[in-house]
């Protein structure tokens, strides 16, 4: 017993029966036998069919449970498919199995089963229909084949498919349809057609055969199919349900008819008139009548707009009796005799005249005969109008040209001259007949512009060039010239030469040069300045890395310098510089470099110069100026110098550490006695300290480079608990060695202030407090920071700029931030600290005096400066329990600065009997250990 089901989901499930009425059930001519089971399995309703072929009566059946009948045993066997069938987990459910007659006849016989659904479960009930399967089926099948084998001398591929079995497997296929898909037998027989799609099939066609194949329809249609070897070909499909006397279809039969190449050729029509459509020229067909044949749609457009369509018009109808004779007709007269015109003419169209460029060429039959033109024009008015704008364009570029002040030039691809404006006369001097047609290259040869070699490259490789020829004038008269050029090339790239301008400069040159050595010399001496010396040491330093040629940088410092300024004044002092650079430059080479670095010091850069030589160099140097006697209004004064040479090594790749070397050098021969020379050696007695601050100043800048520099911070609490006074944070900043190591600022901050680089550090440290750290201090509420700044810092007129730029960009409010110098460095640079703080106060930020208390005399300075806080020095503060003066000079400061409206904060506050201590005086805030030890800011 053969069975099979088809699922479906219950939640949507809606009973796929037809209405059973009683002449259905009762009707004893009905092919079909039905009968209907209750949900519990008993027999409600049977019709005479179905009791004839399962062998039963009615009043049998009648109330009966199926177990109960012995011809319906078969369905205990499945009782779980019946269920499913109630629960609406399956649709429909069929089996095969074999009954006998009260003949004794075995009879096969198909079952189907479905579910008839109630309102409630129990209402339920399973309809089974019963159907016999007649051995005259054989008998249709036989005479399809017959049928299908009449068809093997048509030219079209012939399946047939069997309509009873799932999938529609092919039963029978033509020899045609193995010819042109290319399939065996054996890859055809028993399988489906689906083997011949591909990729390309389109999809809703296979949805619409599908759903004809469901509904057992006839399909015709076309569909892209593909043979074994993967050529596709299209396929005009018919398929036919072959039905048999009771109207069942068992048997489908499909034609296949091969129609690529009708296809192909649809397809190339459909090219061929998407180009004569879409395409931007106007074109036409016309027969030798002069009528059209047809005009693509721009064409019908342009001339003709009563119509879209101007097919068996006459010519002269559409453009014109006058036109058609003149212009035309002649050319279509030559095309029909064989041969090809073409023609650029104005023709009128039906809005304005235009200019075309038209082509007429022969339409010819497939046999080769002459029947008609083809006619292709091409709106070219722009190209006209361009064409007409480009020669009053050059008319006018000439005669421009000719009035300008500016030299015009041009070449052909062999750099000949061609054009050459007047002014070319005036600026050269030479006549303008004499160059036409020859070289630009002996132009320039004559005229020796300078890089010589690098304009022949530039001219050997087509590209552009800006040079500055230095000439003669025919008067004698030196001219300086700045041609310009630019390489010229066809549409196509091709070079056709060179195109440029030139212009006298000389003017310009030299004011140039002026300005040029204003910026790289010493107004005073004439030598460089420090600027465009670092720049050649720089220089010399980076070709150190590939070229071992020794050098030697020397410091010099005059002796005696400040007696002549004092004594007889700057003048003279100036007179007395301007003598000793000349006298130094005069014993040295031409190649070293002699530059005056400020005041009274000068740098000298001998360039391959080993130290012994130079040791040589400035010992005569020393002797020179030992001689030297300066003369000032009939005064006599006699000066020396001190010396102090460094080598140039290949490890030398600082700059600021080689000067700090030649600094300490000059330092040590000062040192020595003056008038003398030093040469620098790390181990010598009397450098190990500023050789170790020259080592200091390396990790520094290491540090700087790496942003190795540690951020801390120290609480500064306010003693008056009570009130909402903000409390403050003052910014500490220590430096991380390469091993981890945090050191303190004692170990570094000195030799940065010695070597100017605390400008750098502040301006570190003042970007990465408001810039990383600005939105956090932000968000925290009454908190205020407190930024240090050096004094060197205090002195850059960089500084100011640098801040507003940073209050610009960080989140944290000016008013949250407060700036300290220390009194020591207020006092040593009082103009410039007052100025300081009044323009940061302008920026809306506070400001505090750092370390007060150093000294009493500070008293008379500290009204003049404008500041919010004052910081009492640490040392009058840490022992001032014990030391009654200190206590004394503590409350005095404190009281000055409360009568003038400034807050104090105590420094080193350690215990708590300094905090009563504190407390009594009245201080605002404290700092120091009791209160919280620095700690490090956390990345945020």
């Amino acid at each position: 017993m053969n069975s099979y089901g088809t699922a479906t989901d219950s939640a949507h499930l809606s009973p796929n029966v037809d209405v059973l009425d009683t002449e259905t059930l009762e009707n004893p001519m009905s092919d079909w036998g039905i009968a209907i089971i209750s949900a519990s399995g008993h027999f409600q309703q049977a019709n005479p069919t179905f009791c004839e072929i399962v062998n039963g009566s009615l009043d049998q059946l009648a109330g009966s449970h199926y177990r109960d009948i012995p011809q319906l045993v078969q369905l205990t066997e499945l009782e779980s498919q019946l269920q499913k069938l109630l629960r609406g987990e399956l649709e429909v459910f069929h089996f095969e199995t074999v009954h006998q007659n009260a003949k004794a006849q075995e009879l096969p016989c198909l079952y189907t089963a479905t579910a008839v659904h109630g309102s409630k479960p129990e209402d339920s009930s399973l309809c089974l229909r019963l159907q016999y399967i007649h051995p005259d089926q054989d008998l249709q099948k036989a005479t399809l084949y017959l049928r299908a084998l009449a068809a093997e001398t048509a030219n079209d591929g012939i399946i047939i498919s069997d309509a009873t079995v799932p999938g529609f497997p092919i039963i029978f296929a033509s020899s045609n349809f193995y010819e042109f898909t290319g399939y065996t037998p054996d890859e055809v027989i028993g399988h489906n057609c689906r083997f011949l799609q591909g990729p390309k099939t389109d999809a809703n066609t296979v949805d619409e055969i599908r759903l004809a194949l469901k509904n057992y329809q006839p399909f015709e249609g076309e569909i892209l199919n593909y043979c074994k070897t993967g050529q596709p070909f299209w396929n005009l499909l018919r398929i036919k349900p072959l039905r048999n006397a009771q109207g069942e279809v068992h048997f489908l039969v499909g034609i296949q008819t091969d129609i690529t190449q009708q296809k192909d050729t649809e397809e190339r029509l459909r090219q061929y008139e998407t180009i004569f459509n879409s395409a931007s020229s106007y074109m036409a067909l016309v027969d030798q009548d002069y009528s059209y044949i047809a005009a693509n749609p721009i064409y019908t457009e342009k001339f003709n707009k009563s119509t879209t369509n101007i097919s068996g018009q006459h010519v002269a109808d559409i453009h014109g009796q006058h036109f058609f004779q003149e212009i035309i007709k002649p050319d279509l007269d030559r095309c029909f005799v064989g041969e090809k015109v073409r023609r650029q003419h104005w023709v009128p169209s039906l809005d304005e005249t235009r200019y075309f460029d038209i082509e007429y060429v022969p339409f010819r039959n497939q046999q080769e005969q002459i029947i008609g033109a083809a006619i292709s024009a091409r709106d070219i008015t722009v190209l006209k109008d361009t064409e007409e704008a480009l020669r009053e364009s050059q008319q006018r570029f000439h005669e421009f040209a000719a009035i300008g002040a500016d030299l015009f030039w041009e070449t052909d691809a062999e750099l000949r001259f061609t054009y050459l404006s007047e002014q070319h006369c005036s600026l050269t001097g030479s006549p303008i007949e004499a160059w036409i047609g020859k070289s630009c290259l002996d132009f320039y040869a004559v005229f020796k512009p300078t890089a010589w070699d690098h304009l022949n490259q530039t001219l050997d490789t087509l590209e552009p060039f800006d040079i500055e020829i230095e000439c003669q004038h025919l008067d004698g008269n030196a001219r300086v010239l700045r041609s310009i050029g630019k390489p010229v090339f066809s549409p196509q790239g091709v070079f056709c030469g060179y195109r440029g301008i030139g212009r006298d400069i000389t003017e310009a040159h030299s004011l140039s040069q002026q300005l040029t050595h204003q910026a790289t010399h010493d107004s005073l001496t004439g030598l460089v300045n420090r600027r465009e010396f670092e720049h050649q040491l720089g220089q010399i330093i980076e070709e150190k890395q590939s070229n071992p040629i020794q050098h030697a940088l020397c410091f010099l410092d005059l002796d005696q310098f400040k007696i002549v300024n004092d004594t007889v004044g700057h003048l003279a002092g100036d007179a007395l510089l301007k003598q000793v650079a000349d006298l130094l430059q005069a014993h040295i080479r031409q190649t070293d470099i002699l530059s005056r670095l400020g005041g009274d010091e000068f740098g000298l850069l001998l360039k391959n110069c080993s130290l012994e030589k130079a040791r040589i160099v400035t010992e005569n140097l020393i002797s020179e100026l030992s001689q030297f006697r300066f003369i000032w209004e009939g005064q006599l004064f006699k000066i020396g110098a001190s010396i102090g040479i460094v080598p140039i090594t290949a490890d030398a790749d600082n700059l600021t550490l080689l000067f700090a070397k030649a600094d300490v050098a000059c330092y040590s021969a000062k040192d020595r006695g003056r008038n003398r020379v030093h040469l620098y050696h790390a181990q010598a007695q009397g450098v190990t300290e500023q050789h170790s601050e020259l080592m200091q100043v390396a990790t520094i800048r290491k540090a700087l480079e790496e942003s190795r520099f540690r951020l801390y911070y120290q609480p500064i609490v306010p003693l008056d608990t009570e009130t909402k006074i903000p409390v403050c944070y003052e910014i500490l900043l220590r430096l991380q060695d390469p091993d981890g190591k945090i050191l303190s600022p004692n170990s570094f901050l000195p030799a940065a202030e010695r070597y100017g680089l605390m400008l750098e550090i502040d301006k570190w440290v003042i970007e990465n407090v408001l810039i990383k750290y600005g939105a956090y201090f932000q968000s925290q509420e009454n908190t205020r920071i407190s930024i240090n700044l050096s004094g060197s810092s205090l002195n850059d007129d960089a500084l100011l700029d640098f801040i507003q730029t940073q209050l610009n960009k960080t989140q944290l409010e000016p008013h949250k931030i407060c700036f300290e110098i220390t009194e020591t460095v207020a006092i040593s640079n009082f103009k410039q600290a007052i100025q300081c703080i009044e323009k940061i106060k302008e920026f809306g930020c506070h400001f505090a005096l750092d370390d007060f208390g150093s000294g009493f005399s500070s008293f008379s300075y500290l009204k003049r400066f404008p500041i919010d806080y004052l910081k009492i020095d640490g040392s009058l503060v840490r022992d001032m329990v014990e030391d009654a003066t200190h206590q004394v000079m503590v409350s005095a400061i404190n009281q000055i600065c409360r009568a003038m409206h400034i807050k104090t904060i105590a420094e080193f506050v350690e215990n708590g009997d300094t905090i009563v201590a504190l407390e009594q005086i009245g201080v605002d805030y404290l700092q120091g250990y009791a209160m919280g030890k620095p700690q490090p800011l956390l990345a945020k």
